[in-house]
């Protein structure tokens, strides 16, 4: 399965893309399943944007600060794009925390700058009940340069997940069903293409 990551103008509605579902829960053994989506564009060919949430309540958020910890302790979506070796992997926790590194090939990680990534958090309710989520963008420079590629021109592949690691509230869900227990598997990986539809 292709998901399409829309290029539209600078005058745009979100609301308006087609919705990524991350509905892949292969390990979850009891019912505990958040239902979590994304929408993904690029704005302008200039700046990557996505919005991502998730439909529970009361998620665990005790990170407060950017740092790979988040990942261990929280509830939290993730959004992963890769071209070549490397792949961009952004994070966010209930509390609008959002942590973004460069997983290498070799599976060594470097954390990012989150400060060059535009954060907005959000909650709300509507009628399949609360949720949570983060929409955020960042310059296609950026994205370009850590992956040594050019979004618009290069196959793309990647995944979306929902997930916890406390053993408390353990869950992962992804787009494309994952491999392994892990958000760090990129054979889990689907492909992204751009399109002007």
């Amino acid at each position: 399965m292709t998901f399409k990551i829309r290029s539209v103008g600078e005058h745009f509605s979100l609301d308006s893309l087609a919705v990524a579902k991350i509905t892949n829960y292969p390990f979850e053994k009891r019912d505990y399943k958040p239902f979590a989506q994304a929408r993904l564009c690029l704005s302008d060919r200039k700046r990557l944007i996505v919005r991502m949430w998730a439909f529970e309540v009361s998620p665990k958020a005790d990170v407060t600060q950017p740092c790979e910890d988040m990942m261990k302790e929280d509830s939290f979506l993730c959004f992963q794009l890769g071209m070549k070796k490397n792949y961009l992997s952004v994070c966010a926790n209930a509390a609008g925390v959002l942590y973004a590194e460069l997983v290498h090939a070799d599976g060594t990680r470097t954390p990012l700058d989150s400060s060059l990534f535009s954060q907005s958090p959000f909650t709300g309710e509507d009628l399949q009940g609360e949720y949570w989520g983060m929409q955020f963008s960042v310059d296609v420079n950026y994205v370009n340069e850590w992956l040594d590629g050019d979004l618009c021109k290069e196959p793309l592949h990647g995944n979306l997940y929902k997930a916890c690691f406390d053993p408390k509230h353990r869950h992962i869900g992804a787009l494309f069903e994952p491999h392994r227990a892990t958000i760090y598997d990129p054979e889990a990986f689907g492909d992204f293409e751009i399109t002007d539809y």
